[in-house]
């Protein structure tokens, strides 16, 4: 099965549905351009080895300070 992203934890960042991901302790944006709101997107854009940030999402922008758990 193709791996996906729950539709949880998608957020909207200038009309672009996508998550936020750790690197190097910031926050990085990383849109999904077939991600639809209230569905669970394709992770296909994403490395395998990703960190998705899922607490706190709603307000980080990207290049934010991040500390992972």
């Amino acid at each position: 099965p193709r791996p996906f992203v729950p539709a949880d934890y998608l957020v909207k960042r200038a009309g672009q549905l996508g998550v936020f991901v750790v690197e190097a302790r910031r926050a990085r944006f990383v849109p999904l351009p077939d991600a639809q709101e209230g569905r669970p997107a394709s992770a296909a854009a994403l490395p395998a080895e990703a960190a998705l940030v899922t607490d706190g999402r709603f307000a980080l922008q990207d290049g934010m300070t991040v500390t992972p758990r």
